[in-house]
Protein backbone atom coordinates (compact mmCIF):
# COMPACT_ATOMS: atom_id res chain seq x y z
CA UNK A 1 0.00 0.00 0.00
CA UNK A 2 1.39 3.26 -1.09
CA UNK A 3 1.49 7.09 0.76
CA UNK A 4 1.86 10.44 -1.21
CA UNK A 5 3.10 13.60 -0.47
CA UNK A 6 3.42 16.47 -2.26
CA UNK A 7 6.10 19.56 -2.20
CA UNK A 8 7.50 22.00 -4.37
CA UNK A 9 10.86 22.62 -5.51
CA UNK A 10 10.69 25.82 -7.23
CA UNK A 11 8.79 26.20 -10.44
CA UNK A 12 7.86 22.54 -10.21
CA UNK A 13 5.04 20.69 -8.19
CA UNK A 14 6.10 17.23 -7.33
CA UNK A 15 3.34 14.68 -6.34
CA UNK A 16 5.38 11.89 -4.52
CA UNK A 17 4.09 7.90 -4.14
CA UNK A 18 5.68 5.65 -2.23
CA UNK A 19 5.66 2.40 -0.14
CA UNK A 20 4.09 2.52 3.42
CA UNK A 21 7.51 2.89 5.95
CA UNK A 22 9.41 4.80 3.74
CA UNK A 23 9.46 7.65 5.77
CA UNK A 24 13.40 8.27 5.17
CA UNK A 25 13.04 8.55 2.02
CA UNK A 26 10.31 10.85 2.19
CA UNK A 27 12.11 12.98 4.51
CA UNK A 28 15.28 13.09 1.70
CA UNK A 29 13.43 14.20 -1.33
CA UNK A 30 10.84 16.34 -0.15
CA UNK A 31 10.80 19.75 1.79
CA UNK A 32 8.30 22.15 3.60
CA UNK A 33 9.87 25.23 2.10
CA UNK A 34 7.08 28.15 1.54
CA UNK A 35 8.17 29.37 -1.54
CA UNK A 36 8.06 32.73 -3.60
CA UNK A 37 8.14 31.37 -7.24
CA UNK A 38 5.71 30.89 -9.60
CA UNK A 39 4.92 26.99 -10.33
CA UNK A 40 4.58 26.23 -13.98
CA UNK A 41 4.75 22.01 -13.79
CA UNK A 42 3.31 19.30 -12.31
CA UNK A 43 4.72 15.85 -12.57
CA UNK A 44 4.50 12.60 -10.51
CA UNK A 45 6.62 10.11 -9.46
CA UNK A 46 5.69 6.20 -7.99
CA UNK A 47 7.66 3.89 -6.43
CA UNK A 48 5.78 0.45 -6.72
CA UNK A 49 7.51 -3.08 -5.76
CA UNK A 50 7.46 -5.53 -8.59
CA UNK A 51 9.29 -9.22 -8.17
CA UNK A 52 11.44 -8.14 -5.70
CA UNK A 53 12.48 -4.73 -7.37
CA UNK A 54 11.83 -1.75 -6.46
CA UNK A 55 9.86 -0.10 -9.86
CA UNK A 56 10.31 3.95 -10.41
CA UNK A 57 8.04 5.66 -12.68
CA UNK A 58 7.86 9.30 -13.77
CA UNK A 59 4.40 10.37 -15.12
CA UNK A 60 3.47 6.67 -15.61
CA UNK A 61 6.94 6.00 -17.73
CA UNK A 62 9.01 3.40 -16.13
CA UNK A 63 12.68 5.12 -16.00
CA UNK A 64 14.85 2.62 -13.49
CA UNK A 65 14.57 -0.03 -11.20
CA UNK A 66 15.79 -0.08 -7.94
CA UNK A 67 17.47 -2.74 -5.00
CA UNK A 68 16.29 -1.17 -2.00
CA UNK A 69 14.11 2.37 -0.46
CA UNK A 70 17.48 4.41 -0.02
CA UNK A 71 18.44 3.32 -4.05
CA UNK A 72 15.00 4.68 -5.25
CA UNK A 73 15.26 7.79 -2.92
CA UNK A 74 19.19 8.67 -4.25
CA UNK A 75 17.33 7.62 -8.30
CA UNK A 76 14.59 9.95 -7.69
CA UNK A 77 16.52 12.95 -6.53
CA UNK A 78 19.21 12.73 -9.47
CA UNK A 79 15.76 12.48 -11.74
CA UNK A 80 14.14 15.57 -10.48
CA UNK A 81 17.00 17.25 -9.57
CA UNK A 82 18.08 17.03 -13.65
CA UNK A 83 14.87 18.06 -14.32
CA UNK A 84 15.01 21.28 -12.72
CA UNK A 85 17.68 21.87 -13.10
CA UNK A 86 17.71 21.43 -16.89
CA UNK A 87 14.68 23.99 -16.60
CA UNK A 88 15.86 26.57 -14.82
CA UNK A 89 19.03 26.64 -17.15
CA UNK A 90 16.62 26.80 -20.49
CA UNK A 91 14.74 29.78 -18.74
CA UNK A 92 18.46 31.71 -18.68
CA UNK A 93 19.15 30.57 -15.01
CA UNK A 94 22.92 30.40 -13.97
CA UNK A 95 23.19 27.38 -11.30
CA UNK A 96 26.15 27.65 -8.55
CA UNK A 97 26.93 25.08 -6.40
CA UNK A 98 26.09 27.48 -3.29
CA UNK A 99 24.10 28.31 -0.08
CA UNK A 100 21.94 31.21 0.39
CA UNK A 101 21.51 31.89 3.90
CA UNK A 102 19.57 35.38 5.80
CA UNK A 103 21.68 36.31 8.58
CA UNK A 104 19.61 39.49 10.27
CA UNK A 105 18.19 41.29 7.73
CA UNK A 106 20.80 40.57 4.86
CA UNK A 107 21.18 37.61 2.36
CA UNK A 108 24.77 36.23 2.07
CA UNK A 109 25.69 33.60 -1.24
CA UNK A 110 28.07 30.68 0.56
CA UNK A 111 30.82 29.66 -1.96
CA UNK A 112 32.75 26.41 -1.16
CA UNK A 113 33.26 22.64 -1.59
CA UNK A 114 29.97 20.79 -0.34
CA UNK A 115 31.14 19.70 3.25
CA UNK A 116 32.67 23.18 4.06
CA UNK A 117 29.26 24.68 3.07
CA UNK A 118 27.17 22.22 5.19
CA UNK A 119 29.37 22.86 7.88
CA UNK A 120 28.98 26.56 7.64
CA UNK A 121 25.31 26.84 7.11
CA UNK A 122 24.32 24.17 9.78
CA UNK A 123 26.14 26.04 12.20
CA UNK A 124 24.18 29.39 11.20
CA UNK A 125 20.96 27.30 11.49
CA UNK A 126 21.46 25.87 14.45
CA UNK A 127 22.57 29.73 15.50
CA UNK A 128 18.54 30.91 14.32
CA UNK A 129 19.38 31.86 10.97
CA UNK A 130 17.19 30.81 7.91
CA UNK A 131 19.13 28.88 5.36
CA UNK A 132 17.34 28.58 2.25
CA UNK A 133 19.42 25.93 0.58
CA UNK A 134 22.90 24.48 1.09
CA UNK A 135 23.21 22.74 -2.87
CA UNK A 136 21.87 24.87 -5.63
CA UNK A 137 21.35 28.79 -6.05
CA UNK A 138 19.78 29.80 -9.62
CA UNK A 139 21.47 33.38 -10.35
CA UNK A 140 19.63 36.00 -13.26
CA UNK A 141 19.25 39.37 -13.68
CA UNK A 142 20.84 40.03 -10.25
CA UNK A 143 18.59 37.97 -8.06
CA UNK A 144 19.53 34.65 -6.64
CA UNK A 145 16.88 31.48 -5.60
CA UNK A 146 17.94 28.57 -3.32
CA UNK A 147 16.84 25.30 -5.10
CA UNK A 148 15.09 23.97 -1.65
CA UNK A 149 17.04 20.68 -1.33
CA UNK A 150 16.80 19.44 2.12
CA UNK A 151 19.90 19.75 4.04
CA UNK A 152 21.31 16.47 4.33
CA UNK A 153 24.36 16.26 6.46
CA UNK A 154 26.82 13.34 7.18
CA UNK A 155 29.05 12.63 10.05
CA UNK A 156 31.98 14.95 8.68
CA UNK A 157 29.56 17.98 9.52
CA UNK A 158 28.46 16.54 12.92
CA UNK A 159 32.29 16.50 13.82
CA UNK A 160 32.87 19.55 12.71
CA UNK A 161 30.06 21.31 14.18
CA UNK A 162 29.72 19.31 17.99
CA UNK A 163 26.64 21.88 18.37
CA UNK A 164 24.60 19.30 16.21
CA UNK A 165 24.53 16.61 19.05
CA UNK A 166 22.06 17.73 21.43
CA UNK A 167 19.57 17.47 17.92
CA UNK A 168 21.38 14.98 15.79
CA UNK A 169 18.38 12.16 17.10
CA UNK A 170 15.88 14.63 15.90
CA UNK A 171 16.40 14.18 11.98
CA UNK A 172 15.57 11.23 9.93
CA UNK A 173 18.71 8.96 8.72
CA UNK A 174 18.86 7.70 5.37
CA UNK A 175 21.61 5.31 3.57
CA UNK A 176 23.51 2.36 5.29
CA UNK A 177 26.81 2.73 3.63
CA UNK A 178 27.36 6.39 3.85
CA UNK A 179 24.20 7.78 6.08
CA UNK A 180 23.16 11.19 6.27
CA UNK A 181 20.60 13.00 8.33
CA UNK A 182 17.95 15.06 6.88
CA UNK A 183 16.84 18.13 8.30
CA UNK A 184 14.12 20.63 7.74
CA UNK A 185 14.60 23.56 9.00
CA UNK A 186 11.20 24.19 10.92
CA UNK A 187 12.43 21.22 13.26
CA UNK A 188 14.53 23.87 14.73
CA UNK A 189 11.91 26.42 15.11
CA UNK A 190 13.78 28.62 12.19
CA UNK A 191 11.35 29.37 9.08
CA UNK A 192 12.25 28.24 5.95
CA UNK A 193 11.30 30.22 3.34
CA UNK A 194 12.64 30.82 -0.11
CA UNK A 195 12.92 34.12 -2.03
CA UNK A 196 13.99 35.30 -5.23
CA UNK A 197 16.16 38.64 -4.48
CA UNK A 198 19.22 40.28 -4.95
CA UNK A 199 22.28 39.22 -2.29
CA UNK A 200 24.42 41.83 -0.30
CA UNK A 201 27.60 39.88 0.29
CA UNK A 202 29.35 36.74 -0.49
CA UNK A 203 31.12 34.13 1.95
CA UNK A 204 33.77 32.57 0.48
CA UNK A 205 35.54 29.27 2.07
CA UNK A 206 38.38 27.95 2.13
CA UNK A 207 38.67 26.47 -1.29
CA UNK A 208 37.21 29.74 -2.80
CA UNK A 209 34.42 28.78 -4.72
CA UNK A 210 33.06 27.93 -7.77
CA UNK A 211 35.34 29.68 -10.92
CA UNK A 212 32.58 32.32 -11.74
CA UNK A 213 32.46 33.51 -8.60
CA UNK A 214 36.27 33.47 -8.18
CA UNK A 215 37.18 35.37 -11.43
CA UNK A 216 34.39 38.55 -10.18
CA UNK A 217 35.94 38.56 -6.88
CA UNK A 218 39.13 38.40 -8.28
CA UNK A 219 38.69 41.58 -10.87
CA UNK A 220 36.93 43.41 -7.57
CA UNK A 221 40.74 43.43 -5.86
CA UNK A 222 42.39 44.61 -9.14
CA UNK A 223 42.40 46.90 -12.20
CA UNK A 224 41.31 43.15 -13.92
CA UNK A 225 39.00 43.28 -17.15
CA UNK A 226 36.40 40.72 -16.66
CA UNK A 227 36.41 38.11 -19.61
CA UNK A 228 33.13 38.02 -21.55
CA UNK A 229 30.82 35.11 -21.07
CA UNK A 230 27.26 34.45 -19.46
CA UNK A 231 28.10 33.21 -16.33
CA UNK A 232 30.63 35.76 -15.22
CA UNK A 233 28.09 38.45 -16.43
CA UNK A 234 25.51 36.67 -14.23
CA UNK A 235 27.62 36.37 -11.63
CA UNK A 236 29.31 39.68 -11.47
CA UNK A 237 25.46 40.87 -11.47
CA UNK A 238 24.10 38.76 -8.48
CA UNK A 239 27.07 39.90 -6.51
CA UNK A 240 27.01 43.61 -7.52
CA UNK A 241 28.82 45.51 -4.35
CA UNK A 242 27.64 43.38 -2.22
CA UNK A 243 30.38 43.14 0.31
CA UNK A 244 32.98 39.78 0.50
CA UNK A 245 33.97 38.03 3.35
CA UNK A 246 36.44 35.26 3.54
CA UNK A 247 35.65 33.00 6.67
CA UNK A 248 36.65 29.20 7.63
CA UNK A 249 33.73 26.38 7.08
CA UNK A 250 33.84 26.18 11.17
CA UNK A 251 31.79 27.01 14.00
CA UNK A 252 34.38 30.09 14.12
CA UNK A 253 33.82 31.19 10.92
CA UNK A 254 30.13 31.06 11.12
CA UNK A 255 30.15 33.43 14.50
CA UNK A 256 33.06 35.66 12.10
CA UNK A 257 29.91 36.13 9.24
CA UNK A 258 27.23 36.94 11.68
CA UNK A 259 29.24 39.29 13.01
CA UNK A 260 30.83 40.92 10.11
CA UNK A 261 27.04 41.07 8.67
CA UNK A 262 25.18 41.36 11.68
Amino acid sequence: MAGTCSYRLLTHHVDLDLPDGSTPARAYLANTAVQDVPCRHRVRYAVTPAAGRLVLREDGDRFADAASMDEAARLLDERLRLRVCDYLSRAGWLLLAAGLVTVGDRRCLVVGDDVDRSVLLAALLLDGHRVDGAEVVAVRGGDAVAVPFPLRLGVAVLDRVPELAAVWDRFPVVGTDAPVRVVDPPTLGVEWRVMRAPVEAVAVLDDGGTPAIATVLEARSGPSVLPPGAEVREAAMVLGTGSTHRVPASVEGAALLRDALG
